[in-house]
Parts: structure tokens; C-alpha cells; sequence
């Protein structure tokens, strides 16, 4: 006995529904972990600014693209939360970071670490925010008007922006030999997400260019989190730069002590003042 067509269609509906709420709940609030990270280390080094903004700016695409093509209405919340966390990603970047941008900051009379945030944060949102709208004026717009190549351009955007985006923090990983600033917990959160959601969109008819952005991101991930294990961390290696530093530094200072216990006698040894320190270290 078949199963009625409009009863198998119900419940793909439900299934594609609870892991698009699934894949929702991660992808929303993945960096979150990033942002309590960064600010309990009070440091963003190793996390890309540019990838932040690149991604985001693929979420804009992915947004009105998920609109126009009536894609679960989870899948379509999932870029819009991401944007608001990038953004306080990025704000934190900024106002962690003690290079340019702080030096952009004081020029402008902002030395507040909390005003710097809050500035960065309010600019890049009205930017994304008034993007997103008039790109999704123009999405509809075409819609409305058949022309599917804007549409499907749509599509493929987030895709290469998504891949683009993790090009600087493997640049930063290559350069550094060290996966630094990065939470785990994100990374698996993104994974997680990206895998749901493909699973969502198994309800017909498939959207193939939406499950290129998901499958992009698994992969590029699952990279960085492998890497994360193999290399050692950006701490470790510091730790053991200071522990060789310091033999080193003790090592001086036995042979020195050896070299004037067996070149002068006691009577002399007594006239010779120890300095209140050695010259290497200063």
C-alpha cells in the first residue's frame, strides 16, 4: 500500500521544519561562544576581521536569496542572526585590537574601549542593515520579473563569499603555524548547523546552490578545527619560548659562578661584588 503523495509531502514539511529549527539555533547563535571568548581574554588575535565581514556580507545574499526562493523560514533567520553576531565580533575586533584601528579610535578622541565598541558596532550594522534592504528591493524586483539569472546570482554569491571568507584565518594559520583565537566550540557549532541544514532542505525540490554554501562551510571548518588539534595552540608555544628563555638565562649564570670559583682564590672572591644583575638580563 503507497503512501498518499500529500501525505509524504506533510511529512517531509515536518521533518525539513525541525531541522531547519535545528540548524537555526546553531547557525544563530554560533559565535556566540567567539564573542564570550573574546571578551573574557580581552583579545581577538588570530580571529579575522575580514572574515567576519565577508561572511556577513555573503549572509546579506543568502538572506534575500532564502527570501525570493521561499527556502524554511528557519534557514532564512539564520543569516540574519549571524549578521547581528558577526557585527559584535567584528566591534570586538576593533576594540581589542592595538594596532590601526585603535590608533583611528584616538584620532578621534574615542580612548573608551566600551565607546569604541558601540561606534564600530552601530556603523557596521546601518551599513549591513541598509544593504540588506536594498538588495532585497532588488531581489524582489526581479522575481516579479522573471530575470532568474539575478536570482540564481544570489545564490552563488554566498558560496564564494563563505570560501573567501576563511582564506585570511588560514592565511593567519599558515603564517603563525598556530590555530589562535579561535573557539572550538564555534567551529563545531557551525559544523553542526551546516550539516542540519542540508538535511532540511531534502523536502523537494532540493535547492542545490543553498546546499553548496552549507557543504562549503562544513568542509573549511572541519580544516580549521583539524588544524587546531595538530598544531599547538598560540599559548603553548609562548609558554615554551619562556621556559627556554629562562634555562637559558640560569645556564649563563652557573657557568659564570663555576668560571670565578675556579679563577680566584677565596681572599679575592671575597672583594669581588656580585652585580644586582647580568647584562643579558636586562
Amino acid at each position: 500500500m503507497s503512501i498518499p503523495y500529500n501525505n509524504t509531502r506533510a511529512w517531509l514539511d515536518i521533518v525539513s521544519n525541525l531541522f531547519g529549527a535545528g540548524a537555526s539555533l546553531f547557525w544563530s547563535f554560533q559565535l556566540v561562544p567567539q564573542a564570550v571568548k573574546n571578551y573574557q581574554t580581552k583579545s581577538t588575535e588570530g580571529l579575522s576581521p575580514a572574515m567576519l565581514i565577508t561572511w556577513s556580507i555573503g549572509s546579506i545574499f543568502f538572506f534575500t536569496y532564502g527570501t525570493v526562493q521561499n527556502l524554511p523560514t528557519s534557514l532564512t533567520l539564520e543569516p540574519a542572526f549571524f549578521i547581528v553576531f558577526a557585527t559584535i565580533c567584528w566591534a570586538q575586533c576593533v576594540q581589542y585590537n592595538r594596532g590601526r584601528w585603535q590608533e583611528r579610535m584616538q584620532k578621534l578622541g574615542l580612548t573608551n574601549p566600551v565607546w569604541v565598541w558601540f561606534i564600530a558596532f552601530i556603523t557596521m550594522t546601518l551599513i549591513m542593515g541598509i544593504s540588506l534592504y536594498l538588495i532585497l528591493i532588488g531581489m524582489q524586483a526581479a522575481a516579479n520579473q522573471q530575470v532568474d539569472w539575478i536570482i540564481n546570482a544570489a545564490g552563488i554569491i554566498p558560496v564564494i563569499l563563505y570560501t573567501i571568507g576563511f582564506v585570511p584565518q588560514y592565511i593567519d594559520i599558515y603564517r603563525s603555524r598556530a590555530v589562535r583565537g579561535i573557539s572550538r566550540i564555534f567551529i563545531l557549532m557551525d559544523m553542526t548547523g551546516s550539516i542540519l541544514s542540508i538535511v532540511s532542505l531534502h523536502a523537494p525540490p532540493f535547492d542545490v546552490l543553498a546546499s553548496f554554501s552549507y557543504i562549503s562551510v562544513f568542509v573549511l571548518d572541519g580544516g580549521i578545527l583539524l588544524l587546531s588539534f595538530i598544531l599547538p595552540s598560540s599559548l603553548d608555544s609562548d609558554s615554551t619560548d619562556l621556559e627556554s628563555s629562562d634555562d637559558s638565562v640560569d645556564d649563563s649564570v652557573d657557568m659564570v659562578e663555576v668560571f670565578v670559583m675556579e679563577h680566584y682564590s677565596e681572599k679575592d672572591a671575597v672583594a669581588i661584588v656580585p652585580p644586582a644583575y647580568y647584562p643579558w638580563q636586562l
